[in-house]
Parts: C-alpha cells; structure tokens; sequence
C-alpha cells in the first residue's frame, strides 16, 4: 500500500500492540469499534497483500466456523 488511510493506520497500530495474533473482535475494540466493518476487511486484506501485516485463519464456535486472526510482520 503506497499510502494508509488513518483507518488503516488506526488498524496497524492496534495490531502492532501486542506481540502476538490479535482476533478482529480484538481488533474492534482496540480501534473503538464494536466490530471489524467489511470497509476494515478490505483494507486488512490489503495490507496483508502488501506484507505490512500477515493473516490466520482457525476454527472457532462462530457461525461462519472461522475465526481471523492477525500480526505485524517483521521489520516493518
């Protein structure tokens, strides 16, 4: 990504905080949300694809049976 928005900002530094994998549930509340919007998704999509931050995905009781996790990468 050549430039963040300040949402995507926003979401970089919360991810960055902890030193491991943060959940967007997590995420959310980090940023003052109460939820990750689609409009979030994109942009977490989008850093991951640029390497600013990498994305897992693991098995939960949700009803999609997913849960999203991420972290910063290193050296960045």
């Amino acid at each position: 990504m050549n430039e963040l928005t300040d949402r995507a900002r926003d979401l970089l530094r919360a991810i960055r905080v902890p030193t491991g994998w943060i959940s967007r549930t997590e995420l959310a509340k980090a940023t003052g949300k109460n939820r990750i919007s689609p409009h979030d998704v994109q942009l977490l999509e989008r850093m991951c694809a640029s390497g600013l931050i990498e994305m897992r995905q693991r098995k939960s009781n949700t009803p999609i049976g997913i849960a999203y996790e991420y972290r910063a990468t290193e050296g960045k």
